[in-house]
């Protein structure tokens, strides 16, 4: 029986062998499948798993005590304060004392806080960076505007020194020499007093710029503490990585997973009544896995095909962005150039344009006036009355004659003449079509001014005019007409009709006069 025993031990021990053998070929497979698939994807690069591996207690850089000190009292200590735990001590002082767990603080590890640390540090100096080279550019600008302007200034002192050693050399030059440079002096002290003011501006922007260098320099200061935080910070993480790398490295070797798969085999004997299917339950997700480690494995060779392809399309768009922004730079300057050579052939024509002008409204004057002498003596005019043509050397205040009336057929009520051709009954000169309008009306303002048509000066009527006496004249006639009729009537209705027929007369003669008017405003 004994004999038999053993054997039946000795058999049973060389199944679970094969099967244990198989289940660590199955799971170091597998096993390995996982971590080359996790490698592929968590992989580190090599240069920084060889440095972590080689890394040694003497790389940190060398940092003056000052810093030093500086950064363990403002970023180092305060994480060494009693808040700074992780769970495991929490929970080991609450069993050792028998306390109740408090309520759950935020605590975190000094790793995390550091690298906190870490990212806020390079933050702000990236923030300081991009500052600074903004203030270098702006600067740069300034002092090219500066030595721009400088140089304008000294052009136009020189200009303005030549025109003054001009006029004392050659004196005072002709009109037109000197009506262009009094307005060249003009535009140059013009120019010289922008240019002055634009000076003042930038000195002004420079004061505040060195204000705001002033507050760089203290940022400036600051990194450096930062720049040394970095320095012990990464020699702290980097000693911890190495350390985890090894952990890592010692966990996954092959004789930690021959020593777990022992105690599993040993843990399936104990208890597990049913171990065969089990160990067939675990052989189908073997095979299943098996199954789709070619499938895997093919979609990563298509993602890799397609990483490939997609980098190097990616590379020939930059080559091609590349070359054609460098082109259009190319075309850009070139079209730079060209519009300020147009800019500057535009101001010289300004210039010469500006002095034909004055030239030329200087000769347009001349001539302007030496035709109005010439058409005044020479030029053959209309009068507007009497529609006759007349030169202006022959127009005299009696040189137009004309009636207020029209030929009645019989006689001319205004002055009774009996004949059609006979001269008319008021004198006065020619008026001329382009002549201004007269401002008369039937109900004449206190606004209006009164105008003589005879001497074509205001202030009066030509009634009242003493050039003409043919105004005074006709009033006179008529009142002694009146007179003469009033005496020689006998009765009281014959002085009667007489005068009324001489106030109809003069009330005629009145509204002819106020004819005339309207005429002459209508012409």
């Amino acid at each position: 029986m004994e004999i038999k025993q053993r054997e039946y031990c000795l058999s049973r021990c060389k199944t679970v062998s094969i099967r244990s053998s198989r289940l660590k070929s199955s799971r170091t497979v597998s096993s390995t499948t996982q971590l080359s698939l996790t490698q592929r994807s968590l992989k580190p690069k090599p240069n920084l798993l060889e440095k972590l591996q080689n890394r040694k207690g003497n790389t940190m850089q060398k940092v003056s005590s000052e810093y030093a000190s500086v950064v363990i009292k403002a970023f180092i200590l305060p994480l060494m304060n009693d808040n700074v735990q992780s769970a495991k001590e929490v929970r080991r002082l609450v069993l050792m004392n028998g306390l109740k767990p408090a309520r759950k603080e935020n605590t975190n590890k000094l790793s995390i806080m550091l690298n906190l640390e870490l990212k806020l540090a390079q933050k702000k100096l990236s923030k300081l960076k991009r500052r600074f080279d903004v203030v270098n550019s702006e600067n740069e600008e300034f002092k090219k505007q500066i030595e721009e302007y400088k140089k304008s200034l000294h052009r136009n002192t020189a200009t303005y020194q030549d025109l003054s050693f001009y006029k004392e050399k050659y004196g005072q030059p002709e009109e037109k020499k000197s009506s262009i440079l009094a307005v060249k002096t003009l535009e140059y002290k013009f120019a010289a007093q922008t240019i002055y003011e634009k000076m003042i501006d930038l000195y002004f922007s420079l004061h505040k710029e060195q204000d705001s260098n002033s507050f760089l320099r203290k940022a400036k200061i600051q990194s450096k503490f930062y720049n040394v935080n970095n320095m012990m910070i990464s020699a702290i993480v980097g000693e911890m990585l190495k350390n985890i790398y090894l952990s890592n490295a010692a966990l996954f070797s092959k004789e930690k997973n021959e020593y777990m798969l022992r105690g599993a085999v040993i843990y399936i004997r104990r208890n597990c009544d049913n171990i065969s299917l089990k160990e067939e339950i675990q052989m189908n997700e073997i095979k299943k896995v098996y199954t789709e480690i070619p499938k895997i494995l093919d979609r990563l060779i298509i993602l890799n095909n397609t990483r490939s392809q997609t980098f190097q399309h990616i590379k020939s768009m930059k080559f091609n962005i590349i070359s054609k922004v460098n082109n259009q730079t190319t075309n850009l300057k070139q079209a730079q150039y060209e519009c300020d050579k147009l800019y500057k052939d535009f101001e010289n024509l300004e210039i010469k344009y500006s002095n034909l002008l004055l030239e030329f409204e200087s000769t347009r004057e001349k001539v302007n006036a030496k035709e109005a002498q010439d058409r005044k003596l020479n030029s053959e005019l209309l009068c507007k009355v009497c529609l006759k043509n007349y030169f202006e050397d022959n127009n005299f205040n009696w040189s137009c004659c004309r009636h207020t009336t029209e030929w009645n057929g019989f006689t001319y009520w205004c002055c009774g003449e009996k004949f059609k051709n006979s001269l008319g009954c008021i004198k006065s000169k020619h008026i001329p079509e382009n002549f201004a309008a007269l401002k008369t009306a039937d109900s004449p303002s206190k606004n209006d001014v009164d105008f003589c048509v005879s001497c074509k000066e205001q202030g009066h009527m030509f009634n009242s005019c003493s050039k003409d006496p043919n105004g005074e004249m006709n009033v006179k006639s008529l009142s002694t007409r009146s007179r003469s009729e009033t005496d020689l009537g006998r009765n009281r209705g014959q002085g009667k009709v007489v005068r009324q027929n001489s106030s109809r007369i003069i009330k005629y003669e009145w509204n002819a006069d106020k004819v005339l008017k309207k005429r002459i405003k209508i012409l």
